[in-house]
């Protein structure tokens, strides 16, 4: 008869033999996408930021009227700018037919001139749907990267069980083991302690990853914390992007944009980040996304709706919104650490390169019992 502590240690090594190898992809992948940016920053000088020079940058009107100026003819999608000195101004296109997003460009944030693209975001890419899809379609991979981030879940949660002290109270026998050990005894000691030290962020990244991976769990939470349906949103931003390719193409001069972009700057003093989206009909106004220096993370974004001629038609603060909406934003910062600025993003990408450690352990701790079974059965013969 096997008790209730056994039950869990069959689940737990169970999983962790059949899951392990492919929860260090997701680990090494993940951890691989937290530094993205500044790794092609670093491996792209020039592009994402430029040195400084003297003079305010460029405003989206003047951006566009450089990139005019230059022969460009594509229809602008959207305009993103950070009050960053230096930083370099992205511009996306309208996508073509067939396309599912647009051409992005970086442009001098003082002149308007088109920069060197990025080398390696295609990696980075690459390495973004392994890590969300197992580089399967969407629809196929997200059931299976769930079913991990739950596996992922359960290894913890049972870790936790099975390590659970003697002395519980005291905080040695949860974060210390003795180094001096050999064998069995000491990869126990480093596979559980380390395990107690990243069960936080492993709890964090199993839930938030479930979130996304499951409709099932999704919905309702979407619907528990008061958030309109994803799936009229998707519907809806569908529909307006086919209308936007069948409709004749609007015309927008640079000028034309001033008076949206004044009455933005009068409302949104202060503003650290902002996403410009362009009207491609005549009966669509200018939207803008954005964030302040007192953001509490980058998800924290604001919304403002304003007609060509500056008139506001929608203006809604993060800050305003119930606390369900404002947790749900907090989902992705919380995944992928930047939640807690510089110093999350740091605990989890330790955590998720950690992944192997857990893995090569436990797989050494499964074959030495294994081994001290064949010759425990031998010894009884």
């Amino acid at each position: 008869m096997w008790s209730f502590k056994n039950i869990w240690f069959q689940i737990h090594w169970l999983i962790g033999i059949t899951a392990g190898t492919v929860l260090i992809v997701i680990g090494l992948t993940g951890a691989t996408y937290s530094f993205q940016e500044e790794v092609l920053d670093w491996a792209n000088p020039g592009t994402a930021s430029v040195p400084l020079q003297p003079g305010p940058a460029l405003t989206p009107p003047q951006l566009v009227a450089a990139l005019q100026a230059a022969g460009e003819q594509r229809r602008i999608d959207r305009i993103t700018l950070y009050a960053e000195p230096g930083r370099s101004a992205q511009l996306a296109f309208v996508p073509e037919k067939g396309e599912r997003r647009g051409q992005s460009v970086y442009l001098n944030p003082y002149t308007g001139a088109l920069l060197p693209a990025q080398r390696g975001r295609e990696f980075f890419e690459w390495n973004e749907r392994l890590h969300r899809w197992l580089l399967l379609p969407r629809d196929d991979g997200k059931p299976i990267t769930g079913s991990l981030s739950l596996c992922l879940l359960l290894l913890s949660l049972s870790g936790l069980y099975l390590r659970w002290p003697a002395r519980p109270l005291s905080w040695r026998s949860w974060l210390t083991f003795n180094v001096r050990r050999k064998g069995r005894p000491f990869l126990w000691g480093l596979h559980s302690v380390a395990g107690t030290w990243v069960l936080v962020v492993y709890v964090m990244l199993t839930l938030t990853g479930m979130y996304w991976a499951f409709d099932a769990v999704r919905t309702p939470v979407d619907r528990w914390m008061g958030a309109p349906s994803r799936a009229a949103a998707r519907a809806e931003q569908s529909a307006a992007q086919e209308a936007a390719r069948k409709a004749p193409p609007l015309e927008l001069a640079p000028a034309t944009l001033e008076p949206a972009w004044q009455g933005f700057a009068q409302l949104a003093s202060g503003w650290q980040f902002v996403q410009m989206r362009l009207p491609q009909r005549a009966d669509q106004p200018l939207q803008f996304s954005w964030w302040a220096a007192n953001a509490p993370h980058d998800r924290a974004r604001n919304q403002l709706s304003l007609n060509l001629d500056g008139a506001v038609l929608r203006d809604d603060r993060f800050a305003d919104l119930p606390a369900g909406r404002r947790a749900l934003a907090a989902i992705f910062p919380l995944h992928t650490g930047t939640y807690f600025g510089i110093t999350g993003r740091i605990i989890v990408t330790v955590a998720a390169l950690m992944m192997p450690l857990f893995a090569i352990t436990g797989w050494l701790l499964y074959l030495q019992r294994r081994r001290s079974s064949r010759a425990a059965g031998q010894a009884q013969r």
